[in-house]
């Protein structure tokens, strides 16, 4: 084995079995030059009539017949079955696929593709590691987008956990960077900064949900780690459940700090009105248990109380006596967030 050559392949075809007889006994219909100085390679003056290198790799080309390419072959294909190129839809990710974006209708780059590919693209997807293909087609609506629910599958959710530590117990919390990339950052990064120690629940509403995060204690204040207001982030596959920390906000795009847990376990619905209105079938049957479906994609689900005892204390917290503006009489403080990464 050679490691200018694994470098180039592997990554694309794994380890693959090695035959150096294999053109002595099967027809060879495709090849590659491998050279350190890849860029600088010239074919001898004999085959230059009649080939051409086409780089993919920095250490690798593809070898082809003058006045043939992906694009020729596709074309071939098209003519016999009565397309156009407009009707394709192509994925790319090396300089070899330049031609062919040249001639496609819908030009998918790879998440690691160069960056003159990109340039070209329609749409932009995840690498091949990351499943980029099958993300390409859920979200341009050619496959039904398999949606699966963390919330109702915490044993099986690797996602950070963080411990909100309060005079009135802790709450667990399991969090989803995934669908909530950004909002889950700037939690952490908070919590991890101190931001939220000794800040308290200014708002509980007991059977709705309890609301903290605002150093201010006003309900008017709080930051991001951006330094500004930063958009909102909704799943399919997030709901305000009951034990779901969600985003406070003033409207539109505008969290920062202020975070709520939702509470309520008298849930006013029935699961058949939600499925009509178009809730996933788990997540209604999952509502009965509690939550607040009125304020899903209005808020940013980024959490789910992680064990009964957290759920324990969140009624426990949302039982203490309250005053005017619905703040408790005697504060109720997150004493520090702890994050397990």
């Amino acid at each position: 084995r050679v490691p200018l050559i694994d470098d180039a392949l592997v990554p694309v075809y794994g380890q693959t079995r090695v035959n150096p007889e294999f053109h002595k006994t099967d027809d060879v219909y495709h090849m590659w030059t491998f050279s350190k100085d890849n860029p600088d390679l010239q074919l001898p003056e004999d085959l230059a009539d009649h080939l051409r290198l086409v780089p993919w790799h920095p250490h690798s080309s593809d070898v082809v017949l003058y006045n043939t390419s992906k694009a020729s072959g596709v074309a071939h294909v098209l003519d016999k079955v009565g397309l156009k190129p407009e009707n394709v839809l192509f994925f790319g990710d090396g300089p070899n696929d330049l031609e062919m974006f040249d001639y496609v209708g819908l030009k998918i780059a790879m998440g690691n593709a160069v960056p003159e590919l990109k340039d070209k693209a329609d749409f932009v997807t995840k690498s091949v590691e990351e499943d980029g293909i099958l993300y390409a087609l859920e979200e341009l609506g050619l496959v039904e987008k398999e949606l699966h629910f963390p919330q109702l599958d915490l044993d099986n959710h690797e996602g950070p956990l963080a411990t909100i530590k309060t005079n009135q117990g802790d709450l667990k919390v399991k969090l989803f960077p995934e669908q909530a990339p950004k909002t889950v950052a700037n939690f952490i990064a908070l919590a991890k900064d101190g931001y939220y120690d000794g800040v308290i629940f200014h708002r509980i509403i007991p059977d709705f949900m309890v609301q903290g995060g605002d150093p201010t204690a006003t309900g008017m204040g709080g930051e991001s780690i951006y330094g500004e207001s930063f958009e909102d982030e909704f799943s399919e596959e997030l709901y305000n459940l009951r034990g779901a920390l969600s985003m406070a906000n003033a409207g539109p795009n505008t969290n920062g700090s202020q975070f709520f847990i939702v509470q309520n376990k008298n849930f006013p619905y029935s699961a058949k009105e939600l499925k009509r209105g178009g809730w996933p079938e788990a997540i209604a049957d999952a509502y009965l248990a509690g939550g607040t479906p009125h304020l899903d994609r209005r808020h940013t689900v980024f959490g789910q109380l992680a064990d009964q005892a957290s759920f324990e204390v969140l009624d426990k917290i949302a039982a203490v006596e309250t005053g005017a503006q619905d703040k408790p009489l005697e504060a109720v403080t997150i004493e520090t967030i702890e994050v397990e990464d």
